[in-house]
């Protein structure tokens, strides 16, 4: 019997792959989920440091700075879109930033809520996204990148 992967509908889970977690888009077939393409194809990286932070959005490329924190709500529900525009947008880089962790950081890009998404290309921030509306994300990222599907 063949299955067509597009019957089913995709939802991310949390699979455990060298030891480490990582986010993936799963498909369910029944109470079985099976891998339909990782995250790590697209370009969803942490930030480590106000250094790190520096050098990805002085990058040529279009970034996405994502503020977030463990303890938000909104944050933790607008993930899986997240991850889908990072997934549909693989030439964009998604950098996270968790405002705990990182106060410096998101003093200096004027953060005050999250979620937060600020929209830069060398530097210069295009956009500006505050609170969880992913549609609005999604537009700006349309309308920055050179390379849009």
């Amino acid at each position: 019997m063949t299955l067509e992967l597009q019957t089913f509908v995709p939802i991310f889970c949390q699979a455990n792959l060298s030891r480490h977690n990582h986010d993936v888009c799963c498909v369910s077939i029944g109470r079985r989920f099976f891998p339909a393409f990782p995250i790590a194809m697209s370009k969803i990286v942490p930030v480590a440091s106000e250094e790190n932070f520096g050098d990805i959005v002085r990058s040529p490329e279009l970034v996405v700075a994502v503020f977030t924190a463990v303890w938000c709500g909104p944050c933790k529900k607008a993930w899986p879109q997240i991850e889908r525009l990072a997934y549909q947008f693989p030439d964009v880089t998604f950098a996270k930033i968790d405002i705990d962790d990182h106060r410096d950081i998101a003093s200096l890009c004027n953060v005050h809520r999250v979620p937060t998404f600020l929209v830069i290309r060398a530097g210069k921030q295009l956009g500006f996204v505050e609170g969880a509306d992913i549609a609005m994300l999604g537009a700006l990222v349309r309308q920055h990148n050179t390379t849009s599907p």
